[in-house]
């Protein structure tokens, strides 16, 4: 399965990525099935992030799109996300508005069609990064 996620800011797209990808590896495991025949990969360019999870367990797939269509994600979840970014990246944030980024980061949308990149800002009206 591909599939595309983006937002207005490249910075909402990156730390959707990695709070999705942790969710999902996280069910993945508290259903026991961590060590299934799967490989999800992600990349990412600006504000479109692409999603490719091969698999040929349908239980996996459905995970990946329950978390797609009902995830909510925390506080928690957003700030490890954010100091993952900042690890791997060497970068600093500050966060300038944790309510709106929560509200930002739900209106990232998944679609089969890949959109064209529109940002690749460090900077968005609830988090900057810089290094």
């Amino acid at each position: 399965m591909k599939i595309y996620s983006y937002s207005s800011s490249a910075n909402y797209t990156h730390i959707h990525m990695y709070v999705f990808f942790f969710s999902f590896a996280e069910e993945i495991k508290e259903r026991g099935l961590k060590d299934s025949n799967y490989k999800l990969d992600v990349s990412i360019d600006g504000n479109v992030a692409k999603w490719m999870l091969d698999t040929p367990e349908k239980r996996i797939s459905n995970i990946f799109k329950s978390i797609m269509q009902d995830y909510v994600f925390n506080d928690e979840e957003i700030k490890i996300a954010i100091s993952k970014i900042e690890q791997k990246n060497g970068f600093i944030s500050k966060i300038k508005d944790m309510d709106l980024l929560r509200k930002e980061i739900t209106k990232v949308d998944f679609t089969k069609k890949k959109p064209e990149p529109t940002d690749d800002s460090m900077e968005s009206p609830a988090i900057d990064f810089r290094k």
